[in-house]
């Protein structure tokens, strides 16, 4: 049997193994994804949203007679250009050009989409840097699974065919589930990433880490839920409206900076144009500005009684606070609703410590370096006394604690959307 063979097999063997064994993948890729993964933003059920969509004030718009008169031309234009490539694509069929059949393509559909990146990394080798980033998607077919396997196959065909003997082919399997691995040939040793192609249940699972893929897979098979589990993921969840969400996003900054520092530093010490950057000093910047005080963040948005509504939450225990944070949680005067035009399309509202904003800066500039701080902020001073203004005090602190914006419904299709800013002031003669 010929390599090419093997692959066609083994992706039948795949798509077989896939629809032989349950999975529980209906949920998204998330809850099963690694306890420490970094970021991650699922959609799990496109058609759903769409048709929740349909009945929002965006979409009743689109159909009102103004919106169709001034897309009309366009829109005709634009099924004339599909019409015509359908035609071509028909006909390249009918000759054996094109072996899958354009009708059956239109038929296809994504139910949900799943991204993720869940490891971040990088070291010196005997080759120079070597990266391990973890990258996840799971795309989930619905009932269109069947023709998405056709074109999974013969797209992975088509790779092999293109790559030669530049790729490494390797198969495995886990939980009934066929895993397909594809590799660069003359990859240094230390290089651990690859990309590794799942179908399961009715989707597509691909990586760049082999260990992780096949871990991955192993707690769908099982139903086993990882991520969703951990207590970062599930302190966030709780304060979320996630039930029910079109999109769900979780991220752990503080894992992000950590490689960011660390890329950089290892920069810094390859370039002699960034010879000049103190990673260390970067760190306790960042520190002192209080980003490194967040453990978790996530965010969740559906669409309720015709209306998008976004939740946030972010884990930043007390005793971690700094600059940015250490003024700690304060809650948003509700009264200031009263402002809004009842016909405002969309507004919010945040509470702020300007003083402390400022404080954050200065303290994150000493941190970063005294010296240059110190004499930033006697120029800053000179300047000052010149003009006889107070940043510190004169501006930022006649700021008050509370911002509201809102916005109108747009005119027409060519006007400028109505915005207002609302800042609450501690002294108005000061601004």
């Amino acid at each position: 049997m010929t390599h090419s063979s093997r692959l066609t097999a083994l992706s039948l063997g795949l798509f077989a193994a896939a629809f032989a064994r349950p999975v529980e993948a209906q949920q998204g890729l998330l809850p099963f994804l690694p306890e420490d993964t970094i970021a991650v933003i699922s959609a799990p059920n496109l058609e759903a949203s769409m048709a929740k969509f349909a009945n929002m004030p965006m979409a009743k718009i689109w159909h009102e007679e103004e919106v169709q008169n001034f897309v009309a031309d366009g829109m005709e234009m634009l099924q004339e250009q599909i019409q015509m490539g359908m035609s071509q694509a028909e006909e390249m069929h009918a000759q054996g050009m094109l072996p899958v059949d354009p009708a059956k393509l239109m038929e296809l559909r994504v139910r949900g989409v799943t991204l993720a990146i869940t490891q971040l990394g990088i070291e010196m080798g005997d080759f120079g840097p070597m990266p391990a980033v973890g990258l996840m998607a799971y795309l989930d077919f619905g009932d269109t699974a069947q023709q998405w396997n056709g074109l999974v196959r013969m797209g992975l065909g088509m790779l092999e065919q293109e790559a030669g003997d530049d790729v490494v082919f390797e198969e495995s399997e886990v939980g009934g589930n066929k895993i397909i691995t594809l590799a660069p040939a003359m990859a240094p040793p230390d290089f651990g990433m690859a990309m590794n192609v799942a179908l399961v249940d009715g989707g597509i699972l691909i990586g760049t880490i082999t260990d992780e893929v096949k871990a991955t897979v192993q707690a769908m098979v099982d139903g086993k839920h990882r991520l969703s589990a951990t207590e970062t993921y599930k302190a966030n969840r709780k304060h979320l409206m996630t039930d029910g969400a079109e999109l769900e996003a979780y991220m752990r900054p503080d894992k992000a900076w950590d490689f960011a520092i660390e890329a950089l530093g290892m920069a810094a010490q390859m370039e002699r144009e960034l010879s000049w950057l103190d990673t260390d000093g970067l760190a306790r910047a960042l520190d002192a500005l209080g980003f490194m005080s967040i453990k978790s963040m996530a965010t969740a948005s559906a669409y309720k009684e015709g209306k998008a509504v976004t939740t946030s939450f972010a884990v930043a225990p007390a005793p971690d606070r700094k600059g940015l944070l250490a003024v700690g949680n304060s809650t948003l005067d509700l009264s200031f609703l009263r402002w809004v035009p009842k016909d405002a399309v969309s507004f919010s509202g945040v509470t702020m410590a300007p003083m402390s904003l400022y404080d954050s800066i200065v303290a994150g500039m000493r941190a970063y370096d005294p010296e240059v701080a110190d004499m930033a902020m006697a120029q800053l001073g000179l300047m000052e006394d010149k003009v006889g203004f107070k940043l510190r005090d004169d501006l930022f602190g006649a700021m008050g604690d509370t911002m509201i914006t809102w916005s109108m419904p747009m005119a027409s299709m060519m006007s400028a959307p109505e915005m207002a800013i609302l800042l609450k002031v501690q002294d108005q003669k000061k601004i």
